[in-house]
């Protein structure tokens, strides 16, 4: 993804959230809220629909993408964090993959956490993420 393609996907992102609601069960897509509340029902519907990484990586890696999307625009709502994508450094382990970060802390990479809490299988695994970005923010 060069950065026009970087550009792009930013700007298709609020026509890709839309595709998520539509996506999900109604059940769920009304808690999307971009609270911590909605990625723990996020998260707990994934763990349900999903039993393993592998099985939502082989299905529709868009649906994954749109997943991402939504875990970062919760997480840059909640703590101020900016998209950035890093083609400076191929031995970074996001290079080429669209996080969220803000000045002063590392990136956090949407698409990544998505497959961890399908990995982890907790409930509370992104919320309690954000949370912590959350306290971290107040604290600074």
């Amino acid at each position: 993804m060069i950065d026009r393609e970087f550009e792009e996907w930013l700007i298709a992102m609020d026509d890709k959230l839309v595709e998520l609601m539509n996506e999900v069960p109604v059940e769920l897509s009304e808690k999307l809220d971009y609270s911590p509340e909605s990625l723990a029902a996020l998260e707990k519907w994934l763990i349900t629909a999903y039993p393993s990484t592998e099985s939502i990586m082989e299905s529709d890696k868009y649906f994954l993408d749109r997943l991402a999307c939504y875990v970062g625009e919760t997480f840059r709502k909640n703590t101020g964090s900016l998209w950035s994508i890093d083609f400076s450094d191929d031995q970074n382990a996001f290079y080429g993959i669209p996080v969220v970060k803000r000045e002063g802390d590392a990136p956090r990479c949407p698409l990544t956490m998505v497959t961890a809490c399908l990995d982890r299988r907790r409930v509370n695994y992104l919320a309690g993420i954000l949370n912590h970005a959350m306290e971290d923010q107040l604290r600074k």
